[in-house]
């Protein structure tokens, strides 16, 4: 009888601690971020196209930013440097070229394409090309220089 009410109780905790972890998504993504590295593909296929990427990135921006700021891009309109794997689109702005790699309806990440370094106000994490950073957006918290999408 002891056994079946200390099983009970533990099977009552573990089922709250699941509710409680599915019902957050930012704590979701922090799990997947610490199982998973999605990083890997994307900085390798930028490292191959190295030579194209900062022609594409500087013929992109100041010719197609305006026409295009505030607009998803999709992966087919883009150079192949920057069809990233696992790319779904593309946001253009003024400094730099947003690639959105994973989008639930609270969190994006991907990767930054700067023009010329980290704009002030963000705190992505770098990668090994010194003009590509890695960010991580969720809805749920505050906007800050850390959970940053545009």
């Amino acid at each position: 009888m002891k056994l079946l009410f200390r099983t009970s109780i533990a099977v009552l905790a573990v089922i709250g601690l699941l509710s409680v972890v599915g019902a957050s998504a930012g704590l979701w993504w922090l799990c997947h971020e610490w199982t998973t590295d999605s990083s890997k593909p994307v900085v390798q296929h930028l490292t191959d196209h190295l030579s194209t990427l900062s022609r594409d990135r500087d013929r992109l921006l100041p010719v197609s930013g305006k026409e295009l700021r505030g607009k998803i891009v999709k992966p087919a309109d883009l150079p192949e440097s920057l069809r990233v794997p696992g790319l779904l689109h593309a946001l253009i702005h003024d400094d730099r070229i947003t690639l959105v790699t994973y989008h639930s309806p609270d969190t994006d990440s991907g990767f930054r394409v700067w023009k010329s370094g980290m704009g002030e106000g963000f705190a992505d994490q770098p990668t090994a090309i010194p003009f590509v950073t890695r960010f991580r957006y969720c809805d749920d918290y505050p906007v800050s220089s850390e959970n940053r999408l545009e």
